[in-house]
């Protein structure tokens, strides 16, 4: 069953920190077999009444497990200190059907 990290950002405080950072992601991502679907883009709400985020990124994985295996790296971990210094996010990991 696939795996989805989707991280959604309510600020960004330093947009060009946040793009230099993604060429970097982008390796962690290949080299732990993910594949970007979403990264930035705009957001249209359709329902409801919340505000939409900043900017989303969808990451697709072959498994739940690859997903989670993905947060447990030491090198993954100091990217997401880094990236706390460019935005206020929230990250998922979302099981697929």
């Amino acid at each position: 069953m696939k795996g989805y990290v989707v991280i959604i950002d309510t600020e960004i405080n330093d947009p060009e920190g946040l793009a230099a950072m993604s060429e970097r992601v982008r390796q962690v991502v290949t080299r732990d077999h993910g594949e970007v679907l979403v990264r930035g883009g705009a957001i249209t709400p359709k329902h409801g009444n919340a505000a939409p985020p900043v900017r989303m990124t969808v990451v697709e994985f072959n498994s739940v497990e690859d997903a989670e295996a993905l947060f447990e790296d030491a090198g993954v971990r100091e990217l997401q200190e880094e990236r706390h210094r460019y935005a206020t996010s929230t990250a998922f990991i979302i099981e697929g059907v």
